[in-house]
């Protein structure tokens, strides 16, 4: 038996309405978050290769980090990222575990980098902007990890 959706809404799958093939087809908002976890490790591993293209003339600038803060944390973010990515990509089935790990610890990353680092500088006036983003993006990486597709096509729905 099948449920209708009522206005224009998805249907939800329930884990033994869930055919095989379904299981193997990438939902959209995983694929799209893939592909975001590609382009991530591709502005990181930029930030690597042009902080040791440029480690002479940023060494010479006055900087609150020096170039191997910049390197390793480009470096590592890269790397992470083309794991998400593959991950989220193939269907393995702990990529949700990973990229949850991953994206929260980006975040706290993120604002203990902006709040220490970047305050000495100048002050930000777009903090609340990048609150609200940070936010709506873990909210919407949260939302594509547990709907019951993505759980379907990781494999976390019970035979």
């Amino acid at each position: 038996m099948s449920v209708e959706p009522f206005w224009g809404q998805k249907e939800t799958p329930r884990a033994d309405l869930v055919s095989v093939h379904q299981r193997h087809l990438r939902p959209r908002s995983v694929t799209v978050l893939s592909l975001g976890a590609f382009i991530f490790a591709a502005l990181h591993l930029l930030r690597l290769g042009n902080t040791l293209a440029l480690w002479g003339w940023l060494s010479d600038l006055p900087l609150t980090v020096s170039p191997l803060y910049l390197a390793i944390t480009g470096g590592f973010w890269g790397a992470a990222g083309l794991v998400m990515g593959i991950s989220l990509w193939r269907g393995w089935v702990w990529a949700p575990m990973v990229t949850r790990i991953l994206c929260g610890a980006f975040a706290l990353f993120y604002w203990i980098e902006r709040l220490l680092v970047e305050s000495r500088t100048a002050s930000n006036p777009n903090t609340p902007f990048a609150l609200a983003l940070t936010g709506l993006l873990l909210g919407w990486i949260l939302h594509t990890l547990h709907s019951p597709y993505s759980r379907a096509y990781f494999g976390e729905l019970d035979d």
